[in-house]
């Protein structure tokens, strides 16, 4: 079983080797027998080269195919899973994830979504050295909504564009301040380093139109923070809030139909799989 992934913050800091934090969350991906993975999809492309064998299985999607979450990284890792036992040896993992990715994309792709995926709550990837460290979300008054958008952004066609970066250092320093707020348990810390992150997303532009206009509506709303969450926020917005708040919050959002995917109460434990 794979936890579902969304970057709470460090999305394009990770294509330059920089810290990000992500949440794994349930429901989670498993394997299905009865399904078959698409051919063409790397995973099924890495299966047949390493065990030179057809692909005869496919994955169990509880999200039905919404953008964003994990999917194909999950493939990846049943695969790997299914070959090699396990994902102690990360850097096994990680160089065996960029052999497969698109070879036509100019920016290879991280490959931080697989690695946190092997991990549990909220996971800190870093690359220098590569590492994947755990932290729990201990903060007594503030949680997150994870809140699809309905569209669907394929993350390997954006990154077939060379991507600049031009805030790189402040988006490392804000993400660097949300580690020590969940380290420290400081709401505030981490409150003040989305906020900044999501600045950043906003100078460089890399934020989907329809995302900002979502963006825009919930900060009419009694939440603290909120950004867009990967590639351009397309998929998936962050929201945080205090929780008194969240059952005015959770009946609001279902009554503007928007799609709750998980909160801080949904995050994965691998102890815990449901």
């Amino acid at each position: 079983m794979i936890p579902s992934k969304t970057f709470l913050l460090g999305e394009y800091l990770a294509l330059k080797g920089g810290p990000a934090v992500i949440a794994l969350t349930q429901p989670v991906f498993s394997l299905d027998p009865q399904k078959k993975l698409h051919p063409d999809c790397m995973a099924a492309r890495f299966w047949r080269e390493v065990t030179q064998k057809p692909c005869e299985w496919g994955l169990k999607d509880p999200y039905t195919g919404k953008g964003g979450l994990g999917a194909s990284s999950a493939e990846f890792l049943l695969a790997y899973q299914q070959i090699y036992g396990d994902f102690k040896n990360l850097q096994h993992l990680h160089q065996c994830y960029l052999q497969y990715a698109d070879p036509k994309a100019s920016q290879k792709p991280s490959g931080y979504d697989v690695l946190a995926q092997t991990s549990q709550a909220c996971a800190v990837v870093q690359s220098h050295p590569l590492s994947v460290t755990s932290l729990t979300w201990n903060l007594s008054d503030i949680g997150f909504f994870l809140i699809h958008t309905g569209k669907k952004l394929k993350t390997h066609e954006h990154l077939q564009k060379s991507l600049e970066i031009p805030n790189w250092a402040q988006m490392a320093k804000a993400t660097e301040q949300a580690i020590m707020g969940l380290e420290s348990q400081q709401a505030d810390l981490l409150i003040q380093a989305i906020l900044n992150f999501a600045n950043c997303l906003s100078q460089a532009g890399f934020v989907a139109e329809h995302t900002q206009i979502l963006l825009e509506q919930l900060e009419l709303e009694p939440i603290l923070a909120a950004k867009g969450c990967g590639a351009l926020g397309a998929d998936v917005i962050l929201v945080i809030y205090e929780k008194h708040q969240k059952q005015y919050l959770n009946e609001k959002f279902k009554l503007k139909s928007l799609d709750i995917l998980a909160t801080e109460a949904d995050l994965f434990f691998e102890n815990a799989k449901k």
